[in-house]
């Protein structure tokens, strides 16, 4: 897996969707030893990161008061986490 961008010249040499690629895939990797979370789940991450990379406006895609909105809704409230904890990050660099 490729290494996150640290520097601001890093950070204008990848695309948002690639560094939503790579968040994704450090947060969700495969034998890390987390619990696998749904692909519900997955897409309120991923819409998240969206949004706050491209302004992209959220919305979810299922049904309010499903367990797939549910499991949308707690994915997004993970993905402002990683995009906070990638902000500091960005911060640090500068």
């Amino acid at each position: 897996m490729a290494m996150l961008p640290t520097t601001k010249a890093d950070r204008f040499k990848q695309t948002p969707a690639e560094i939503i690629a790579q968040l994704l895939a450090k947060a969700f990797c495969p034998g890390s030893g987390r619990m696998h979370r749904s692909d519900e789940y997955k897409a309120g991450v991923r819409a998240i990161l969206l949004t706050h990379f491209v302004g992209k406006p959220l919305g979810c895609p299922y049904k309010i008061g499903t367990s797939g909105a549910d499991a949308f809704f707690a994915g997004v409230d993970e993905g402002r986490t990683i995009w906070a904890e990638y902000q500091r990050v960005q911060e640090r660099a500068a």
